[in-house]
């Protein structure tokens, strides 16, 4: 999957990927590598993203473009892999509330709802769409039994 692809599918599903980006860049832990010294370079043995680069002989705009562009598909790549991306519900069911602003259904107040709820009959098998932590299961009250997922992003 390309850089161009990556991007395309966070558009469609709504989200700004360039506050995705940030968020992943300041928020994520990166997976680090070895350090390799480079002779033409001791005393700047790594490149960092955005950084001017001053390799001897190398067309250096391309090059630091190159770098950009591995750094962004990195952060996005992670984000696709634990972003809530797939349906959790798949036989039927009825979606019963959106993400987004909505009436509270105790209060009656106009209120921000960070998830999406899914009504369906009992014994219907639910999936996580991403990387998760279940923080409730089990009965509450007139919302009956339920299971509480929290996915990274909110």
């Amino acid at each position: 999957m390309g850089l161009g692809t990556l991007e395309g599918v966070f558009k469609r599903t709504g989200t700004d990927v360039e506050a995705l980006l940030e968020t992943m860049d300041t928020g994520f832990a990166g997976r680090g590598g070895p350090e390799i010294v480079l002779p033409e370079l001791e005393e700047q043995s790594y490149i960092l993203p955005g950084e001017p680069l001053s390799l001897p002989s190398v067309d250096t705009s391309r090059t630091a473009q190159l770098f950009e562009d591995l750094h962004r598909m990195s952060l996005l790549a992670e984000a696709f892999e634990n972003m809530p991306l797939g349906q959790p519900v798949r036989s039927r069911h009825r979606e019963s509330s959106r993400f987004g602003p909505r009436r509270d259904p105790l209060t009656g107040r106009l209120r921000q709802h960070n998830g999406f709820d899914f009504a369906a009959p009992t014994g219907t098998p639910i999936n996580a769409s991403a990387t998760r932590r279940v923080i409730m299961a089990g009965t509450v009250g007139a919302y009956g039994t339920m299971i509480k997922i929290r996915h990274d992003f909110g």
